[in-house]
């Protein structure tokens, strides 16, 4: 049942044809919301900041961090550490680090950036950790 409902609702939102109709100006709408230049420049730092804090509260599923964390980094329990060198002679992963640069997170680019590499810092200041695009909550 759950299948026939999925397949009757998404053939609806393919059903509709977009409307295209609407004047844009040639160079999009630069200040939708009409604030002040200095407004303006606050709204958009705020948003690039708040752009980077993934997993959003709305998340349903989390990953676990902390079991993910020790299970590769943990070095006390004896089991574990049989199991993390085999985990790390399949996959060459030995740290959550490396973990999260596999599926393809990066640092936060340096202060000294410029154009599309600046991005603001949510505290104002580089974290070294966690890279950009993994939050914590």
């Amino acid at each position: 049942m759950r299948t026939i409902l999925f397949l009757f609702f998404t053939t609806l939102c393919y059903a509709a044809e977009p409307d295209w109709t609407a004047n844009v100006p040639a160079g999009g709408r630069s200040n939708p919301y009409q604030f002040t230049d200095e407004d303006f420049l606050q709204a958009k730092q705020q948003g690039k900041i708040h752009a980077q804090h993934y997993p959003v509260s709305v998340t349903g599923m989390l990953p676990p961090y902390a079991p993910i964390k020790r299970a590769l980094e943990d070095d006390e329990n004896l089991f574990r550490v049989l199991l993390k060198n085999i985990f790390a002679s399949v996959s060459g992963l030995r740290s959550l680090n490396e973990f999260l640069a596999w599926v393809g997170l990066h640092p936060y680019p340096k202060e000294t950036d410029t154009g599309v590499y600046s991005v603001p810092y949510p505290d104002g200041k580089r974290p070294e950790y966690p890279p950009m695009g993994f939050g914590l909550i």
